[in-house]
């Protein structure tokens, strides 16, 4: 209740602050500015991780329960165990719970940039499981490189984004998660204009030159109003 503005990443994060507390404050949604100018190698990250042509649900991020990895990878078994077995899970980041030692999931472990980049080239999908995010940075940066997402319904903010974006398939529970893939797997065609929707989407609100725009905007809304109190 204190601050004379609040700034923040998505609509749901307003949201939530403005049902829990009463504030005079000003507020903005301003976002956070990524990188537009990028591209990845598919067939590299491929090559170095021995998955010659087959399709992958890419992760990215801390692999433990709180971000929906313990759920993710029980959804990836049971789908496997419902198909042929020739889609892979593919792990970017440190695990932080235990992962089953099978041929179908890879952890790379901690990569640098380019690598992430060459594995969301690559990917059928950006998997995002998580039941808490206030923004997801690596759902921005999948759609930054024009390819689709599945996200998990649950979190406000994922349903959110998919939902404005028109970028990403959302699920709650197994059978969503099995169909969206199915969906992915089954229309090349889909995936492109996911991918497409979710590019144009943060070209429209988080290039940097936008962000600090509407930082800017902000900040002078705020001192307006300080030295009107004043």
């Amino acid at each position: 209740t204190l601050p004379d503005g609040l700034a923040f990443n998505v609509e749901e994060e307003a949201l939530l602050t403005a049902a829990r507390i009463s504030s005079p404050a000003a507020t903005a949604v301003t976002g956070i500015g990524t990188d537009l100018d990028v591209r990845g190698a598919g067939a590299r990250f491929r090559s170095r991780f021995g998955l010659d042509d087959r399709p992958y649900l890419l992760c990215v991020g801390r692999i433990e329960a709180a971000k929906g990895s313990d759920a993710l990878l029980a959804y990836f078994d049971a789908f496997q165990r419902r198909h042929d077995g020739t889609l892979r899970l593919i792990l970017l980041g440190e695990p932080m719970t235990k992962i089953p030692d099978r041929e179908d999931i890879v952890v790379t472990g901690y990569v640098d940039a380019d690598v992430r980049r060459d594995a969301l080239d690559g990917a059928l999908a950006s998997v995002h499981p998580s039941y808490f995010e206030s923004f997801s940075m690596t759902l921005i940066e999948a759609w930054a490189q024009r390819r689709p997402a599945i996200v998990n319904r649950r979190c406000n903010v994922l349903a959110g984004q998919a939902a404005r974006s028109g970028g990403a398939l959302a699920y709650d529970g197994f059978p969503e998660f099995e169909a969206a893939v199915e969906l992915l797997l089954e229309d090349g065609a889909l995936g492109s204009r996911l991918g497409a929707a979710g590019r144009a989407y943060v070209e429209a609100r988080y290039s940097w030159q936008d962000v600090l725009k509407r930082y800017e905007a902000f900040l002078d809304v705020v001192r307006e109003r300080f030295a009107r109190s004043a």
